[in-house]
């Protein structure tokens, strides 16, 4: 046995201790130093009007498409004021559009002129989108068409559509509509249509409200709403969620909701705009694997909360306290904030402190590995779905670790930024894991891997071992599980020495199930994962389940490894008065509470140790 790492002095207090941030951390670029979002104001007053200048002065009328140019100015489709506006610098400018004044201040008149940005009209242009050259296309939908700036001169791509709704360019330079009524379109630089979805027996794909591409080539991400799902399409795979769909937890019976812009983030994110209940919300499809098959919903501004009732206004603040009116388009700011159109407040808002990031997914044929930028200290994080499991980057077990390294790294002596990189296996065993790890950070491509083990990958581990020890002659008794656990230390004992022949320490934590630590947890949770069932009916032949996990952590902290268990300070944690959900009640997971006691713990444990002082 190397080293058992104890935590006892750190939870005397059996509270959960909330990572500072400090200002002047030596990785600001690393997106650890954001908590949460927060909803600010970018421009606009609020009135009515179409009044150009600075940020707090301008005026918008209808604010409802946006997208970043190359220079990274903010573009503006404001339907109401039948114009296309751009924040640059601080002010606000009108690149083209005129009108006249309807029956009211909030009614513009608009037409269809092409020609000189001066005199050029649309007819409620709703999407914008700038080409990498400075081009701006416009869905110009009362006018049923595309309609192109450049050189300071407004002409039309097509008028063949129906009723364009959002546009979007993808880093190629490819340009597609959400048409509604009729569907997505790739357009060519003649305005060529080429049908992009095509679901058959659903006859509301034709409905599209918003769409957004992100990247290029096979790496493409397409993402489109329709009136009863959201879309996304990776390559030659395309993904959906219901807005029917009950999200993670499950067991609080939430649908996905509403939505109709969209945002695409990344190959399982998204972001989209709900007009129902005013809000932004970020929405993670549902990862690979049996154990993860809900998406995931977060609201990021609007101050929507579970049980309540929706209700629109303006303030600023958090993603709780925010409020919003009608959210429209939806853009990225160069420094990875999220720009808001903001229509019924007639502003422009900005979601500060996203972070997108989520686990590579190993199961299935293909591995993705994920590339550290060069001189970080690569920290790889294996597990199965505990790793990442109804969270985003900021209150995940890899997010609480790197954010708790940046924080505190001058103090604990790490010269090289950290990258965490994790990775969420669905029902693998102890041995799938290993191997991996072998297999793809044997030869010194991280500088440090934890490794988690918990009662899903050793009860699947367990039941492989039972399995074939059926068919020996001397199989174990029921209940008893020494051979399987002498199995898994032997397997640890060899990782680590893999391993080490390429500078790379390992650390493995064992982190106990709900049921071991509190009636309290799990309580109404029937639910196994796969491989467990036989584990659980034999172990508990002879044994509580708070013995067997005492049983599983002794048997992980003595093995030939640096160890972490947390049986303990978990239960230290349940006995205080201040407790809160580590586990979901209905669920077998980790509560967003839970995760960050977990990720805490172990970046605690590595400030002890020190790991990355042992490198030579």
């Amino acid at each position: 046995m190397l080293s058992v790492i104890s935590l006892r002095a750190l939870f005397v207090t059996s509270t959960l201790v909330w990572l500072p941030l400090t200002a002047g951390a030596r990785c600001p670029g690393s997106s650890y130093d954001s908590v949460a979002p927060l909803v600010g104001t970018l421009a606009g007053d609020g009135k009515p009007e179409i009044k150009n200048g600075s940020l707090s002065q301008a005026s918008f009328i209808e604010p409802f498409g946006v997208a970043t140019g190359p220079d990274g100015a903010l573009y503006v489709a404001d339907a109401g004021a039948q114009n296309v506006r751009r924040i640059r610098k601080g002010v606000v400018e009108t690149v083209a559009g005129v009108s006249s004044v309807g029956a009211s201040a909030q009614q513009r008149v608009g037409g269809y002129v092409d020609g000189p940005v001066a005199i050029a009209k649309f007819n409620r242009p709703v999407g914008v989108a700038v080409g990498r050259d400075g081009t701006v296309f416009v869905a110009d939908s009362m006018n049923h068409a595309v309609r192109v700036i450049r050189n300071g001169v407004v002409s039309t791509l097509t008028k063949a559509l129906t009723r364009p709704n959002a546009i979007t360019l993808d880093d190629d330079g490819r340009l597609y509509v959400a048409d509604t009524g009729r569907g997505i379109f790739e357009l060519s630089a003649s305005g060529k249509e080429t049908r992009i979805n095509s679901l058959a027996n659903q006859p509301d794909d034709n409905q599209v409200c918003g769409v957004s591409a992100r990247g290029a080539g096979a790496n493409r991400l397409l993402a489109y709403t329709d009136w009863s799902a959201i879309h996304l399409m990776v390559g030659d795979r395309h993904m959906q969620v219901a807005f029917t769909d009950v999200a993670e937890p499950i067991f609080e019976k939430r649908q996905v909701g509403s939505g109709c812009q969209v945002l695409a983030l990344t190959s399982s994110t998204v972001l989209i705009s709900s007009l129902a209940d005013h809000v932004v919300k970020f929405v993670r499809f549902p990862l690979a694997g049996p154990v993860a098959s809900n998406p995931m919903v977060r609201v990021l501004a609007g101050g929507h909360k579970p049980g309540s009732l929706s209700y629109a206004g303006y303030r600023d603040g958090s993603a709780d306290d925010s409020l919003l009116d009608a959210p429209r388009g939806l853009a990225f700011s160069p420094n990875g904030d999220i720009f808001v159109a903001d229509e019924g407040n007639r502003r422009i808002r900005v979601i500060h402190g996203l972070d997108s990031r989520g686990p590579a997914d190993p199961n299935g044929s293909s591995v993705k590995i994920i590339a550290p930028p060069r001189d970080s200290y690569r920290v790889a994080l294996v597990g199965n779905s505990i790793v990442f499991h109804n969270a985003m980057w900021r209150d995940s077990i890899p997010g609480v670790i790197g954010r708790g390294l940046v924080t505190r790294q001058a103090a604990i002596g790490l010269k090289q930024c950290p990258f965490i990189m994790p990775y969420r296996f669905s029902g693998g065993a102890v041995s799938d894991l290993v191997s991996f790890i072998s297999n793809y950070y044997g030869d010194g491509e991280a500088d440090l891997v934890i490794f988690l083990l918990d009662s899903a990958n050793i009860g699947k581990e367990v039941g492989i071992l039972r399995e074939k020890a059926r068919s020996s002659p001397s199989e174990p008794a029921l209940g008893d599980i020494d051979p399987e656990l002498s199995s898994i230390q032997k397997q640890l004992t060899k990782l680590r020495r893999t391993l080490a022949k390429s500078n790379t320490e390992l650390l493995v934590v064992s982190i106990p199930d709900g049921r071991s630590i509190s009636p309290l947890e799990n309580s109404h949770s029937d639910w196994l994962p796969e491989g467990l069932l036989d584990f659980y009916s034999d172990i508990k032949l002879g044994f509580e389940t708070y013995k067997m996990a005492v049983v599983i952590e002794k048997a992980i902290t003595s093995a030939d490894v640096h160890s972490l268990g947390l049986l303990g300070p978990m239960m230290r944690f349940e006995e205080s008065p201040q407790r809160v959900p580590l586990y979901f009640t209905q669920d077998t997971h980790p509560t967003i509470r839970g995760s960050m006691f977990i990720g805490e713990a172990i970046e605690r444990s590595l400030e002890q140790w020190a790991p990355w002082k042992l490198r030579h």
